[in-house]
């Protein structure tokens, strides 16, 4: 198993979470981590998966993974090629509507 894959793991078992389905090995530790703080706060894994993607920051995984658990439809701003700033106008513009 490669080393990266298996830290990610160790680490979702350290907040009591089952990562194996979602690591990445581009996945820095900032990115894993907000892996870790969807499934540990009760989304499901296919929520999760949403914004698992390497081609996101963790500025916008943490966007996404804040508008699904505000229940808000999220691919109207979860797109790769949207920075963080521009993910969170369109979000308050969403919510505003």
């Amino acid at each position: 198993m490669d080393k990266i894959i298996k830290k990610q793991i160790d680490l979702g078992k350290k907040y009591g979470v089952d990562v194996s389905e979602l690591v990445n090995p581009k996945f820095d530790i900032a990115q894993i981590t907000q892996v870790i703080y969807g499934l540990s706060d009760g989304l499901s894994k296919s929520e999760v998966k949403m914004y698992a993607n390497p081609n996101f920051d963790q500025d916008q995984m943490c966007l996404i993974r804040d508008g699904i658990e505000q229940g808000l439809d999220v691919s109207i701003y979860a797109i790769p090629e949207f920075w963080a700033f521009e993910m969170e106008d369109l979000r308050d513009i969403h919510v505003m509507s």
